[in-house]
């Protein structure tokens, strides 16, 4: 005997209308809740209330938003790796401006602070990495079986 199901169908059992997907679609690009709702015409409560409750609307959004970090992770390391490339002359004319006569002292106790604090940066950066390589050897070494080396390196 076939169940007869009457009312309204639940909102995880429905298709995703698309002012919905165009609201998470909103959410996924950094507005709140409430904006991404406001974008479409209706209430906050009904958005979160379709990403909590039905699957395809919460896989969307998790995807939608892993794309747009991707994308914005891209751009970052593409614009560190310009930086990095730069670094060479802009340090030699950092130098230059430090060890300039024209340069006022005010300005030269700034520039000294911002020099200090870039070397400091990347020793701590440095020693930092080396120290989460090393974790990360010891998490494989006890994942594998292996002896672990108990004795910590200072940083």
């Amino acid at each position: 005997m076939t169940e007869i199901i009457r009312g309204r169908p639940t909102i995880a059992s429905s298709e995703v209308p698309p002012h919905i997907f165009e609201g998470l679609l909103h959410k996924s690009r950094g507005a709140t809740w409430s904006d991404a709702a406001k974008a479409v015409s209706i209430k906050y409560q009904t958005l979160k209330e379709w990403y909590n409750e039905n699957p395809e609307a919460n896989k969307f959004l998790k995807e939608e938003t892993k794309s747009r970090n991707e994308k914005i992770q891209d751009n970052l390391d593409n614009a560190y790796e310009i930086l990095i490339n730069e670094a060479p002359a802009i340090s030699k004319e950092f130098i230059k401006l430090i060890k300039s006569d024209k340069i006022k002292p005010y300005t030269k106790a700034e520039l000294f602070s911002n020099f200090y604090r870039v070397i400091e940066r990347g020793w701590s950066d440095k020693k930092l990495n080396e120290a989460l390589l090393e974790t990360k050897e010891r998490i494989d070494s006890l994942e594998n079986g292996r002896p672990v080396q108990l004795i910590e390196s200072p940083l």
